[in-house]
């Protein structure tokens, strides 16, 4: 990777590989072209148990010419799941003002009416104990 340096935050739960497609003569199909993968991972604990709160991607001029061509990465970005700047900065504090509500991430008891507090422990007659969550 030359030139210049971009850097992609998301605040997508899975990895996004965004694929450029170039259109063919009829009546042949698009040919692949190149790809540029984006880190996700918002809101999923890694191996040492620490969750995401926003991931960034470091990518090169070429590979953000290819992002600009994909019309799934346009969507993102103007859902506000992805956001491209030139200057690299904590993840977290650049996904404080993005569109965190991705609907493939793990529900957590935040997700629930009153938040945290909106999940109840109820006792069965054996002293046994579940979780429910009131929705």
């Amino acid at each position: 990777m030359a030139g210049k340096r971009y850097y992609v935050f998301s605040t997508l739960s899975n990895d996004q590989l965004y694929t450029q497609w170039i259109a063919q003569p009829e009546p042949q199909p698009p040919v692949k072209g190149e790809q540029v993968l984006v880190k996700g991972g918002y809101g999923i604990a890694n191996d040492r148990l620490i969750t995401s709160r926003g991931t960034v991607t470091e990518i090169d001029e070429s590979q953000l010419a290819v992002l600009r061509q994909v019309p799934q990465f346009a969507d993102h970005e103007k859902a506000g799941f992805v956001v491209v700047q030139a200057k690299h900065a904590e993840p977290e504090k650049v996904a404080a003002n993005m569109n965190r509500n991705d609907k493939s991430q793990p529900l957590t008891p935040s997700h629930y009416p009153g938040g945290p507090n909106g999940v109840t422990v109820v006792e069965n007659g054996k002293g046994l104990r579940n979780t429910a969550a009131i929705v």
